[in-house]
């Protein structure tokens, strides 16, 4: 530990420890472990290369923090938070492996994806997160007595996204990851270890939910579940190509009939779209597709004459679920759409496992990715905004564009002042991301993205409000919070985290 010593980047304000006696004490002081690079230990140098590389988007593995401190229990984070106080680095949280800003140049990475305990007392309908977990290792506890926590699924950590205010299948039912979310145990900056909850320190669990990584760094989360059908739940996906002059004017019936029947669902129903360029595997067989002629005049036809891109092209992927008894209502839920000829449709019987996992094809682990994310608010344009996406997808393979209806059902039941999550009001959440391997490809990935962006902004179609979860990089504050949220959480700031320990928008 003698010869360890942080050095500066030319961007980042990271100090350099005062005294390598402290690194040492932080190192004897920890139950997990410290890894950071040393030119004396390969194996260190190894174990720190790993921690870089073990992050969901590529991209990351370029970032050279000056360390990681595994914590393996709430006492690790205290240790931590204090030396990083008394050094001035600058810090950022990891909580899983999934997680955006979760590593920055010259930062101390506080990873606690080591911390993964999770116990359920079904009596109560409650479950105890430790903030390591995701949804899958979560699902996978809390479903042996029939309940889930509202949620995403899949991989993704549970801790950052229930910050930042994420929904899933079960939303529209019973609400968001945040409207569940009972008590959290928070580190604060000073190292303090609190307790909040609507009945004790308050405004710290208000900014928790929607602004979290502001204010402290959660240690444990108490949910309350909810009950899933015992049977399995009633879901599946349908496949709609979307390549040519045809299709695509079906594709816009389908969508403007997403859209009708997003008005009408029954609360424990929930419909998901995506835009995107499925997998091989993903797609429906040649023999159910009509194939291509030159001679029908589409601009796209050059590469489409041969069977190798016979119908590589984009598709609306719908993700329908149902948790309730499957008889003659729950069969007919999604009809409407189902009666309109989908290439395919994998609708049935399912454990909520599988059905919170029927898209993670999309996502797969250590691609490239880039993301932005946005709000629209009328039918019209969401509309508008698929014409759009599908120029944008015929333009490039690598782009594809999540539509989510966020606040129907019990999601809008919410007051927007509740918690620092503030979108409540009725809207469409679109999310557009790129997701490629080359690194040579970077710049052409984000900007594709970029482009479709700042084109929907232009036509005037957004509502310059943004989900957390969308920000890769920088946040945008007012996006993200709204103004007046905004404030108030730097007050809180400034209150859990004066010397601004906590940097979300890394320097």
């Amino acid at each position: 530990m003698a010869h360890l010593r942080f050095v500066t980047t030319a961007n980042c304000w990271t100090e350099l420890a005062r005294d390598s006696a402290e690194l040492q004490a932080l190192a004897a002081a920890l139950t997990g472990e410290f890894v950071y690079l040393d030119e004396q230990n390969p194996m260190l140098c190894a174990k720190y290369e790993a921690a870089v590389r073990s992050g969901w988007n590529a991209v990351t593995a370029a970032k050279r923090p000056i360390g990681f401190v595994f914590c393996a229990n709430t006492n690790d984070v205290v240790h931590a938070v204090n030396y990083a106080r008394k050094n001035h680095p600058h810090v950022v949280v990891r909580y899983n492996d999934t997680d955006n800003r979760a590593l920055c140049d010259g930062a101390l990475v506080l990873d606690l994806s080591r911390m993964k305990n999770c116990r359920v007392w079904p009596c109560d309908k409650v479950a105890l997160v430790e903030p390591g977990l995701n949804w899958d290792e979560v699902n996978a506890a809390t479903m042996e007595y029939g309940l889930a926590i509202p949620g995403p699924g899949g991989p993704i950590g549970v801790t950052r996204s229930t910050m930042a205010g994420a929904g899933g299948l079960l939303s529209r039912q019973y609400g968001l990851s945040c409207d569940n979310l009972v008590e959290v145990e928070v580190v604060t900056t000073d190292g303090t270890v609190l307790t909040a909850s609507t009945g004790e320190n308050s405004e710290l669990f208000w900014a928790i939910r929607g602004a979290g990584e502001t204010v402290g760094i959660v240690t444990s989360m108490l949910f309350k579940t909810v009950e899933v059908e015992s049977s399995g739940v009633y879901a599946g996906t349908l496949v709609f190509p979307v390549e040519w002059g045809k299709e695509v004017l079906l594709a816009k019936e389908v969508f403007n009939t997403w859209i009708q029947m997003n008005n009408s669902l029954p609360a424990n129903a929930s419909i998901k779209c995506v835009l995107v360029t499925p997998p091989p595997e993903e797609r429906a067989s040649l023999s159910s597709r009509p194939i291509h002629k030159p001679s029908w005049g589409s601009s796209i036809t050059a590469q489409e004459n041969t069977y190798k891109y016979a119908y590589s092209h984009a598709s609306l992927v719908f993700t329908c679920f149902y948790n309730g008894p499957v008889d003659e209502i729950g069969t007919t839920v999604f009809m409407p759409l189902s009666l309109m000829g989908p290439a395919i449709n994998t609708i049935g019987v399912m454990p909520y496992q599988d059905a919170v996992n029927l898209t993670q094809w999309l996502t797969p682990r250590a691609e490239r990715y880039y993301s932005e994310g946005a709000i629209i608010e009328s039918e019209a344009a969401a509309m508008t905004v698929l014409d759009a996406a599908i120029q944008a997808t015929r333009k490039s393979a690598r782009v594809f564009v999540a539509f989510e209806e966020r606040a129907g059902g019990e999601v809008g039941m919410t007051d927007a002042n509740a918690m620092a999550f503030p979108h409540r009001a009725p809207h469409y959440h679109v999310t557009m991301v790129a997701k490629w391997s080359d690194p040579t490809d970077d710049q052409t990935s984000e900007t594709s993205v970029q482009a479709l962006h700042r084109q929907l902004d232009a036509a005037d179609l957004l509502t310059g409000g943004c989900s957390m979860v969308d920000f890769v990089d920088k946040v945008d504050e007012v996006a993200a919070w709204g103004p007046h949220h905004k404030k108030k959480i730097a007050d809180l700031r400034s209150e859990y985290d004066p010397a601004m320990v906590l940097m979300i928008n890394h320097p």
